[in-house]
C-alpha cells in the first residue's frame, strides 16, 4: 500500500465517521433546544443548515469515488474494506440528509420527531471518542 492510498483510506473514514457522530449529536442537541422552548424557527433554520454542511461532506465522498475510482476502490480493499461497504455507509447518511430535506420541522414537537428518527435510524459506532 501506498501512502497516498492510506490517506485517502483514513479521509475517508474520518469524513463519514465524524458525519455519522455529527448527526446524532446534533439530532440529541436539536432535542435539548426544543425541550428549553428555544425558537422553533432558529433550530430549524440549524437543523438545515447542518443538513447542507451534511451534504458537501457527502459529495467529498461522491467526487473522490466519481472521479478516481480505481485508486479509492483499491485503496480500500487493500485496508481489507470493500467498495460496497463503504457505498453502503454513504447511502446510509445520505438518506438521513434526504429525510431531513422533507421532515416537517413546523414546530418543537414535530423537530422532535425528526431528531428521534435520525436517532432510531442512525447507528453509532464504538469510537475512541
Amino acid at each position: 500500500m501506498e501512502l497516498q492510498q492510506l490517506i485517502l483510506v483514513i479521509d475517508t473514514a474520518r469524513n463519514l465517521e465524524g458525519l455519522r457522530r455529527d448527526m446524532i449529536a446534533n439530532a440529541e442537541d436539536y432535542k435539548t433546544l426544543v425541550a428549553r422552548e428555544e425558537d422553533t424557527t432558529r433550530i430549524r433554520e440549524l437543523i438545515l443548515a447542518n443538513n447542507e454542511q451534511y451534504k458537501k461532506r457527502l459529495k467529498w465522498i461522491k467526487d473522490l469515488y466519481d472521479n478516481h475510482q480505481a485508486i479509492f476502490t483499491s485503496s480500500l480493499e487493500a485496508m481489507g474494506i470493500t467498495i460496497t461497504h463503504t457505498l453502503s455507509i454513504y447511502q446510509e447518511l445520505k438518506a438521513i440528509t434526504e429525510a431531513t430535506d422533507t421532515a416537517d420541522l413546523g414546530n418543537g414537537t414535530k423537530i422532535t420527531t425528526a431528531a428521534d428518527w435520525v436517532l432510531n435510524n442512525l447507528a453509532s459506532h464504538l469510537t475512541v471518542w
